[in-house]
């Protein structure tokens, strides 16, 4: 392993963010509770608008997983500088199996599985019954279970091992990140696809995609990316998380922001166009009222605002290296990811057109806010950077061949 390593420290521990994280964590803490106080007024409505924060936060924990299993997996050196961000955001996934609990106690007005109604015709019942076997409450859980062991088990793992490379520089430490990051990606990588199965797909029972978990999966990525991207380009040199970044990195990740966006557009034209030929009725009614109605609107607004606005605009060299088109574009690439969760989850309870419930913006607004207060508190108290790593110096001169 050749490799300059940094023979003190090139930044100091980060202390700031403090008012931040405490008005994140308790203005996320009461929204939080206003939204499960809504459950008491409107179930079903509250129960959706839960599920729709919790899989949009956690989707972003997971992918932040992901890609840190990436990055160590393929020794990048660019992207020390930006590391410990992903890993504060990884971590985040520990407090999702307490957010779990509302939606296990509200199975029942979520899933139309948990208990049939009687409103259900022969062949819908018929194809329950097939998918009974996997679509029953003790797997359920039993599956859920599984998921939050191995994210949390590998979150934590390599947040430890990321400080214990702090602490004492040794060369074992950056080949276990390298080997557990490497080892993360086949489990956690099939945990998140079976989730948004589990958790968003079978809000409709009677109709399956191959694909699914790989869409919300390029779509997930594609948004921490877009974090990262904010996250270390806003406030310039006083912003503590991305004051070691320069022009070349930036630049790195406006491709990476264009070369997901074309993933997530090739996944979502895969999925339409293989549904669309075979125009099976099981398959057609999931995207029917997703593409007629009120929803049209929110359907063509993907395809100009998720890919072909941003596509063509990150072609440009003059948007995709400079810090303030940057800003301005990653900002907007959060913004869609949210309105294309939203697309996914609401059309099961109304499938006309879209209806606003005050518990839509409380959840999301409680839920992120718990996630940016524990993001800045595993930050806070720690290096910004991992300043031990052997590959620190050719992150911080990064310049692309």
């Amino acid at each position: 392993m050749s490799a300059r390593v940094p023979p003190q420290p090139v930044a100091g521990k980060w202390t700031g963010g403090r008012r931040a994280m405490r008005a994140s964590l308790a203005g996320g803490g009461v929204l939080c509770v206003l939204a499960l106080l809504g459950f008491f007024a409107d179930p079903r409505e509250a129960a959706l608008s839960w599920l729709f924060a919790f899989d949009l936060w956690l989707g972003l924990a997971v992918a932040a997983l992901l890609l840190l299993g990436i990055l160590h997996a393929s020794r990048a050196r660019w992207s020390v500088v930006v590391r410990r961000l992903l890993e504060a955001m990884a971590l985040t996934v520990i407090v999702f199996p307490v957010l779990f609990v509302p939606i296990l106690l509200a199975r029942a007005q979520l899933f139309v599985w948990v208990t049939p109604p009687a409103t259900l015709t022969t062949k819908e019942l018929t194809l329950l019954h097939h998918k009974s076997a996997y679509l029953n409450v003790p797997f359920f859980t039993g599956r859920a279970a599984a998921y939050f062991v191995i994210w949390c088990g590998f979150a934590i793992a390599l947040w430890l091992w990321s400080r214990r490379q702090d602490e004492s520089g040794a060369p074992e430490a950056t080949v276990r990140l390298w080997r557990v990051g490497a080892l993360s990606l086949p489990p956690v990588g099939l945990a998140f696809s079976f989730a948004s199965l589990d958790w968003m797909m079978a809000l409709e029972p009677y109709w399956s995609s191959t694909i699914y978990g790989v869409y919300f999966f390029a779509g997930a990525v594609l948004a921490v990316i877009a974090v990262v991207t904010f996250a270390t380009a806003w406030g310039g040199p006083q912003n503590a998380i991305g004051i070691h970044l320069n022009p070349h990195h930036l630049h790195s990740l406006g491709k990476l922001l264009l070369a997901f966006t074309c993933f997530w557009a090739y996944i979502a034209y895969s999925q339409y166009m293989l549904i669309w030929i075979a125009h099976l009725p099981e398959e057609v009614r999931w995207y029917l009222p997703r593409t007629t109605g009120g929803w049209q609107v929110f359907f063509v607004f993907l395809i100009l605002g998720r890919f072909l606005l941003p596509f063509f605009l990150l072609l440009s060299r003059r948007v995709n290296a400079r810090r303030e088109p940057l800003l301005g574009l990653s900002a907007w690439t959060f913004l869609v990811h949210v309105v294309d969760v939203y697309w996914l989850v609401f059309p099961a309870l109304h499938p006309g057109s879209p209806a606003f419930h005050w518990t839509q913006p409380v959840a999301f607004l409680g839920i992120g806010g718990l996630c940016v207060g524990f993001t800045l508190f595993a930050l806070r108290g720690g290096y910004p950077i991992p300043v031990k790593d052997p590959f620190l110096f050719d992150s911080l001169e990064y310049r692309p061949k």
